[in-house]
């Protein structure tokens, strides 16, 4: 009797101690994953920064849309970003093909190439990306 009074005992002593390991082991994954995301969101904002910082109106309205469409950063994104800086940094008027308004314009050019032949509207602003 002692003895099963005892395994019980250590029983609900392991459930206790492995309820709270278990507790600790989320929070430390919900740590690093703050932390991954922080740290992605500080290169998108740097990427960001130094394109603005070239004071040209196409590449702060690259900034402005990018920010809007991307508030929080991703791996794949962030890639994207910075093949678009250093192409940017290739040449400053390269911005332009890069904003919104500038999908916008290709998709209109696009969608009047299609409807023609088929006779209704292909893509709407929605499924640009930006």
């Amino acid at each position: 009797m002692r003895f099963l009074f005892i395994a019980v005992i250590a029983l609900w002593f392991a459930s206790i101690i492995a309820g709270g390991l278990g507790h600790d082991a989320d929070v430390q994954l919900s740590i690093h994953q703050a932390d991954a995301q922080a740290k992605l969101d500080e290169a998108q904002r740097a990427i960001l920064t130094r394109l603005e910082s070239k004071n040209d109106p196409k590449a702060s309205e690259f900034v402005q849309d990018w920010r809007r469409a991307f508030p929080v950063a991703s791996d794949d994104k962030l890639q994207e970003l910075r093949v678009v800086e250093q192409k940017i940094n290739n040449n400053l008027s390269a911005a332009g093909e890069f904003t919104l308004a500038a999908h916008q314009h290709r998709a209109a050019e696009l969608d009047a190439q299609i409807s023609a032949p088929f006779g209704g509207k292909f893509m709407d602003g929605a499924e640009l990306g930006l």
